[in-house]
């Protein structure tokens, strides 16, 4: 017992040592990115959120649904069963936990990666040691692959769609214009279970070509995954999307309106 009780106490002094000696933050290289005469341009288009979803009131004076909205109000029912089976196996507690949880983890890294753009003359960024800077590490990488950069957390909208919403950043990505959302999952993500990602990035590509002269060639979206630690990356055209946008717009006003 007392060789038991020794093993343990040196086992506890050995974690205490190894958790003292991990470093308190991480430090992260940058170069200046390049901002496009487009970043000064400003667009006066605030939201707020009611109990039927978050809208944007135009510089016109129009108020829009929010395409987060209504991409959530116009998912095929198989979607929502499926929503509503896993809410049933956890709990509506439990799922609210994850819900909310999830939403802080993807507000974190957004902060994280604003930041990290806009430490201007800056050549490196500390960030505090902890989960967030974990998942800012994964895609630490791609952020050098970002050029031009446009605009950074600005609300957009479509007259067209009569729709609005924030961006995380419009800017050039292997060298071409693009849509690029930052994301966080808990799990690797196949393809087809982002689609709702794909379709709020074309919106974005819509709105920025009806308020800019310039065009959207692709739509990126980078994902920090907590379980294995590898971030993914999907490049696609909004053009092959915009039909579907189109619907779910649709499908959400006359079920809405």
């Amino acid at each position: 017992m007392e060789i038991q009780g020794l093993h343990v106490d040196l086992d506890f002094k050995a974690k205490m040592q190894a958790a003292n000696e991990q470093p308190k933050v991480q430090i992260f290289s940058r170069s200046d990115y390049v901002f496009h005469a487009n970043y000064g341009r400003q667009i006066q288009c605030n939201d707020t959120t009611t109990t039927s979803g978050r809208y944007y009131l135009t510089p016109e004076g129009r108020k829009y649904p929010s395409i987060t909205t209504i991409l959530s109000k116009s998912k095929d029912q198989k979607d929502i069963d499926t929503l509503n089976r896993w809410k049933a196996r956890v709990g509506p507690e439990e799922a609210q936990k994850i819900t909310r949880a999830a939403a802080n983890r993807g507000t974190a890294l957004h902060t994280l990666v604003e930041g990290y753009i806009k430490a201007y003359g800056y050549n490196s960024v500390e960030l505090e040691n902890n989960q967030n800077a974990k998942l800012f590490k994964q895609i630490h990488p791609f952020l050098g692959r970002i050029g031009e950069i446009h605009i950074i957390e600005k609300a957009l909208y479509s007259d067209i769609l009569k729709v609005a919403g924030r961006v995380d950043l419009i800017g050039e990505f292997d060298g071409k214009l693009s849509v690029i959302d930052f994301k966080t999952s808990t799990k690797v993500k196949e393809e087809h279970w982002i689609k709702d990602y794909l379709l709020q990035e074309t919106f974005y590509a819509v709105a920025f070509g009806a308020l800019f002269p310039e065009r959207i060639e692709q739509i990126v979206t980078i994902m920090a995954v907590e379980e294995g630690g590898q971030p993914q990356l999907f490049i696609k055209k909004p053009g092959d999307y915009i039909d579907e946008l189109v619907e779910r717009v649709n499908k959400y006003n006359a079920e809405n309106n």
